[in-house]
């Protein structure tokens, strides 16, 4: 809100002016907060690659340097990758490779300043004769935003080096039998150095804190494959491939957070220096999976292709007796357009009918779920301190692996020469499903690690592919992409009962919204009504879902869920001479959101600023938001208000480019030269302010940055 709108909020509220406040309102003064934290930001990539080889290898060498400005001035980004491709013949029968990426980002995470200008009154500003004002509007809980963009101030670096590698080694023992060695390794490096200052929004006024913060994770997948092929006579080819693969974790932390520091220049550089340690951990977590597997592929008359798997693997993450797990799998096709009876037909190019049965297995939760932990206690005797021990988390002795068997039908076919796609229908139930459950606080814990029950999912998906026009100068093609499904718990602790205290219903998906719901606001002609549930005029109006004259737990109802019913997306490219248009459509439809932004930045109080939202008065009898209220903190039923639907269409992505031609590159030693404009996310369409992207939030929309557009120009060179 501007300073009119805030003083407005103030008054239907009732909540007193300041003096301070008195003088802004008589002086005209109106700070825009969020217009002096936020900016246009900007982003570059560059990359250059290598391609090159002889008759036995072959290479390719890329590098790439991205940075990119945040809209807030103290958030910054910047990666530098190197990618190494490696094929060699080393002879006729032996060829080895590898494919290994290297990466060094750097982060500036800054601070939410975002988040604080919101809040700030616009009556309040920031300098007073020239100098900083930390606490505008003298509120002991708001600090200046714009404090944090002094140099130094917060210090929230961090760093991470990856090193992602493929090897591969590759024997023909025969005519019909090959060998085939992978390895792959994934090695992380974290660092987070934070510093906070004592005239940082963060400390305001206390003294300085630091933390640092260092991660290490590596990871590897060894496999070994035999793969046999032979062709038994013209009609029947036998395929069958054998694999036995293990793959390893380990991942360590330790972290200290300390405050007190002597001098601020240090940062988080000389942690000994501080007065005192405000925590320090350390953590180790590996883990293990072994697996063998066997397929069998079985062609006739090249019509008919049939297909079994089976897949036995072991998690260490599992209980002891209940680690190994045996996932089957069958699949058949049938090309139908190579039967005789579709030889004389034009219409399609290709068809293919696909069906498929198979199992697999889910164990992805943090190890030592069943032995549970031992975390310290620190109890107080007289002056001094004594420790113990007590369990961090409960053990569960009894995981297993979660199982999700899913049935597919699919038909892939070939219209002409232009026009190809696929339709898939399925089913999906998981059983034994691996989840955190909420428990009684009575109990010293708030949630174990169970196998609880059972979920389906159904869906469909379409998906075609086509050029759409083709003339000598003019070519249009494009590529749709329809989906849809539907998830529904089927049955909890094989009671199929739900469970209100988990937010877990029979029947709906496993992430709903269970709230009040609210159907308006009280109006001065429903005084009499209102006084029923003890509301009265310009309160929020929930549904009395049990009608009983009364609103508690029991009228909380499901109100929608984050999951998507349906998902579109759309992709076209254009080609006129020398110039080329591309554009990327994504819609989202079914699904709810929660508005978490607005729900915490309209509270209505009148201490804080406020979103300019549409409020109720006996002039402007709104069903949208209730009459302000100085005396609470938030509105009765404040949740109620942030639920939305989430149905939305953006254009991810348009980009205009011009290829100059290869008659005139040809003289200097170019292939190919492209310059292109380029927008990331310029329209959305949804139901919400003009700059939220529902795609960005996933179900929640926050207020740590605002949702952005890019627009960038670029080159492409090909020697």
């Amino acid at each position: 809100m501007n300073g009119e709108q805030y003083t407005r909020l103030k008054q239907v509220g009732g909540r007193p002016f300041t003096s301070a406040e008195e003088d802004a309102i008589a002086r005209g003064v109106s700070t825009d907060w969020i217009d002096l934290v936020v900016e246009n930001g900007y982003q570059q990539s560059h990359q250059l690659g290598v391609r090159g080889g002889n008759e036995k290898t072959a290479f390719a060498l890329a590098a790439n340097l991205f940075n990119e400005q945040a809209v807030i001035e103290t958030q910054e980004f910047t990666r530098k990758t190197l990618r190494i491709n490696l094929d060699h013949h080393v002879s006729d029968r032996i060829r080895v490779g590898t494919s290994t990426q290297l990466s060094d980002q750097i982060q500036n995470y800054g601070s939410n300043v975002y988040g604080g200008a919101v809040n700030i009154s616009p009556l309040a500003e920031p300098y007073e004769n020239g100098e900083m004002v930390y606490q505008p509007g003298a509120d002991p809980l708001l600090w200046n935003p714009l404090a944090d963009f002094v140099e130094n101030a917060i210090v929230d670096d961090r760093t991470r080096l990856r090193v992602f590698s493929n090897l591969y080694a590759e024997i023909d023992i025969s005519n019909n039998l090959n060998y085939r060695m992978n390895y792959g390794s994934d090695y992380q490096k974290y660092r987070r150095g934070l510093f906070q200052g004592s005239l940082s929004s963060a400390r305001q006024y206390s003294t300085p804190r630091a933390l640092k913060d260092h991660e290490e994770n590596f990871t590897y997948t060894f496999e070994n494959i035999l793969n046999f092929s032979k062709e038994l006579n013209e009609n029947n080819i036998l395929k069958a491939t054998g694999l036995f693969s293990v793959q390893k974790s380990n991942y360590e932390r330790s972290i200290i957070d300390v405050e007190g520091l002597p001098y601020e220049h240090q940062l988080f550089h000389n942690l000994e220096t501080a007065e005192t340690v405000l925590n320090y951990d350390s953590d180790l977590r590996e883990w293990g999976i072994m697996s063998f597997m066997g397929r069998v592929n079985y062609e006739l008359m090249a019509k008919y292709l049939f297909t079994l798997t089976g897949r036995y693997d072991g998690s260490s993450r599992l209980s002891e007796g209940k680690k190994w797990g045996f996932f089957p799998s069958a699949a058949f096709l049938w090309r139908i357009s190579n039967e005789s009876f579709m030889a004389n037909q034009s219409l399609f190019s290709d068809l293919r009918l696909r069906a498929s049965y198979g199992v697999t297995g889910n164990t992805g939760i943090d190890p030592y779920q069943t032995r549970g932990g031992l975390t310290r206690t620190i109890y107080s005797y007289g002056n001094s301190s004594g420790y113990g021990y007590r369990p961090g988390t409960i053990a569960n002795p009894d995981l297993r692996w979660e199982s999700s068997a899913t049935a597919n039908i699919g038909l892939d076919f070939g219209l002409g020469e232009n026009i190809a796609g696929t339709i898939e229908v399925y089913q999906t139930n998981t059983t034994d499903l691996l989840l955190e459950r909420k428990i009684p606080i009575t109990s010293g814990f708030d949630n174990v690690m169970e196998n609880i029950g059972e979920t389906r999912n159904r869906g469909w998906e379409l998906s075609l592919t086509g050029r759409i026009v083709s003339t000598r100068d003019f070519t249009w093609s494009a590529n749709l992409n329809l989906s849809g499904n539907k998830e529904e718990i089927i049955d909890l602790y094989g009671t199929k009962t739900d469970d209100v205290g988990n937010e877990w219903f029979i029947g709906e998906p496993l992430t709903v919204w269970y709230d009040y719901d609210k159907i308006g606001i009280w109006q001065l002609d429903e005084a009499s009504q209102a006084a029923v549930y003890q509301a009265q005029p310009g309160q929020i109006k929930i549904r009395d879902v049990v009608p009983d004259d009364k609103i508690n737990e029991e009228d909380r109802v499901i109100l929608g869920t984050n999951i998507p019913v349906a998902t579109l997306g759309l992709g076209s490219r254009l080609l006129y001479k020398d110039f080329e248009f591309s554009f990327l459509l994504l819609g989202i439809f079914g699904q709810t959101i929660y508005n978490q932004f607005e729900v915490n930045h309209a509270t209505l109080q009148g201490r804080y600023n406020n979103l300019n939202v549409d409020f109720w008065t006996e002039n402007n009898p709104t069903n949208d938001h209730p009459k302000p209220d100085g005396s609470r903190e938030y509105p009765l039923y404040s949740s109620s208000r942030g639920y939305a639907p989430g149905d939305f269409l953006k254009v991810r992505n348009m980009q205009l480019g011009y290829n100059l031609p290869k008659r005139i590159l040809s003289n200097i030693g170019i292939k190919s030269m492209k310059v292109y404009l380029n927008a990331d996310t310029p329209f959305i369409f949804s139901g919400l302010a003009s700059n939220l992207d529902p795609e960005a939030y996933d179900g929640v929309i926050r207020s740590e940055t605002p949702s952005t557009r890019m627009f960038s120009l670029g080159l492409n060179v090909d020697f």
